[in-house]
C-alpha cells in the first residue's frame, strides 16, 4: 500500500515517459500571476472571508430570511473570487485555454493560425478567422511595469505553438 499526501492530486504520479516522447498534459499558466494580480486576489479573498464572518455574527438573533440572503451574497462572492483565481491564459502540448471570469476559450494548436499582438495585447488567431484575446498584455495585472516578463510570456506562447 502506497501512501499519498493529503493534496496528492496536485502532484500526480509520473507514469509517462520522460524522454523526447513525453507530453505535457497539465495546463501551464502563461505568464505566472504578477504581484499586482496576487495582491488583488488576496485582498478579495480576505474581503470575502471577513464578509462571511460578519454575516455569521449578524445572523445571531435575526430572521431566517436575512440569514439566507446573507448566505446567498457570500456564496455568490465566493464563487466569483474562486473563478478570479483561475483567470488566465493556459497552454499544454495539446492546445490552449483562455479562462475568463464567466467563460473560457479552449482549442487545439492545429486550429491556431498565428499568434500576434495588437496594442500591447497578445491575440490568438484561429484558422476560422476568430480572434481570441489572451491575458498577456503590457498593461495587464500580471505584467504591469514588467516589460521583460511580457516579452518572455509572448515568446513562451509562440514557442508552445511552434512546438506542436
Amino acid at each position: 500500500m502506497t501512501q499519498r499526501p493529503i493534496f496528492g492530486f496536485l502532484w500526480p504520479d509520473r507514469d509517462e515517459p520522460v524522454d523526447h516522447q513525453a507530453r505535457q498534459r497539465r495546463m501551464v499558466r502563461i505568464p505566472g500571476r504578477g504581484p499586482l494580480r496576487l495582491l488583488t486576489l488576496v485582498a478579495a479573498t480576505l474581503g470575502v472571508v471577513g464578509l462571511s464572518g460578519a454575516v455569521i455574527l449578524a445572523a445571531v438573533g435575526v430572521g431566517w430570511f436575512t440569514v439566507i440572503l446573507g448566505g446567498f451574497v457570500v456564496a455568490t462572492l465566493t464563487v466569483i473570487v474562486l473563478r478570479a483565481w483561475v483567470v488566465g491564459t493556459y497552454v499544454n502540448d495539446d492546445g490552449f485555454a483562455v479562462q475568463r471570469l464567466f467563460r473560457a476559450n479552449v482549442g487545439p494548436w492545429r486550429d491556431v493560425w498565428q499568434i500576434g499582438e495588437e496594442d500591447g495585447k497578445v491575440i490568438v488567431y484561429l484558422v476560422t478567422g476568430e480572434r481570441i484575446p489572451t491575458h498577456i498584455a503590457r498593461r495587464g495585472l500580471d505584467l504591469l511595469g514588467r516589460p521583460t516578463a511580457y516579452d518572455m510570456a509572448v515568446l513562451r506562447l509562440q514557442r508552445w505553438r511552434e512546438g506542436n
